[in-house]
This record gives C-alpha cells, sequence and structure tokens, in this order.
C-alpha cells in the first residue's frame, strides 16, 4: 500500500495547544483506577445503580484513554 508523502507529517507540523490534556502516567492511572473501583463497590453496595452505572463508564473511558 503506498502513502502518499503529502499527508504525512512531521514534528513541526503537530499542532500544540495550552489546552491539550497532558499524558497521564502509569501509576497516576492506577491510583485514579484504584479510586473509582472503591466508588463502584459503595454505589453497588449502597445499591445506587445511576452512579454505579455512570462510574462503570468512566472507568472504561480511563482504561482506554491513551
Amino acid at each position: 500500500m503506498e502513502v502518499d508523502d503529502s499527508v504525512l507529517m512531521n514534528d513541526s507540523q503537530i499542532l500544540y495547544t495550552d489546552d491539550a490534556e497532558p499524558s497521564r502516567s502509569e501509576n497516576e492511572k492506577q491510583d485514579m483506577l484504584s479510586s473509582v473501583d472503591k466508588l463502584i463497590t459503595y454505589t453497588q453496595k449502597h445499591e445506587m445503580k445511576s452512579d454505579y452505572n455512570n462510574l462503570y463508564i468512566f472507568k472504561y473511558k480511563l482504561i482506554n484513554k491513551n
């Protein structure tokens, strides 16, 4: 498969913005996941179904965020 050179970008062409989110270290990510897991356990124990579902969605997004 051929790639058109005009679509390739080099480092000088990458757009950097002040509002870009910094990448999280693996330790920070694990800390956040641990906290979310505790909240999930709490909401499940106290039958807070909508919060429980929202936290699972949040956890999924954290896991899949690059």
